[in-house]
């Protein structure tokens, strides 16, 4: 194991399986020297779990600070997001390419549609038994 870890000191375990960050307690250190080399391995004790196991058997990325992991986290999400707008304007291209003119700016004032404020432009609704009508003086005389 390359990297150095203090008896006592916490690590992080993120496990992607879960979606969870578990932490962990640096318990021993295990110094095992031949002649040919020094090996180094530590053991651990995860939250809400009484057995000891060794690190290097962890299968997850290990942090050694909770902000490591949250930084993490965000950029995996960034890049997850980012690929799966890359993939939409992709098939957006691909399906949809005819409907992707410019658009067209359209001019719009503050003049009024209807030309009285009881003016009806179009009125498809039955209301009280009246017929329907689309026109406005048909609809204006079941009213006088």
């Amino acid at each position: 194991m390359s990297k150095e870890y203090k008896v006592g000191k916490l690590v992080y375990l993120m496990c992607e399986k879960k979606f969870s960050i578990v932490p962990a307690l640096i318990v021993e250190e295990v110094v095992r020297k031949t002649l040919d080399n020094v090996d180094v391995s530590y053991m651990i004790n995860q939250a809400g779990s009484k057995d000891v196991i060794s690190l290097s058997d962890v299968q997850q990325d290990i942090f050694t600070d909770i902000e490591e992991v949250r930084n993490f986290m965000y950029e995996n999400t960034k890049r997850s997001v980012d690929r799966m707008v890359d993939l939409a304007l992709q098939k957006e291209r691909e399906y949809f390419s005819d409907y992707n003119a410019p658009s067209i700016d359209i001019d719009v004032t503050d003049k009024p549609v209807q030309n009285k404020n009881k003016d009806v432009i179009i009125n498809t609704v039955k209301q009280n038994n009246l017929p329907v009508t689309n026109n406005i003086e048909e609809k204006w005389k079941f009213y006088f």
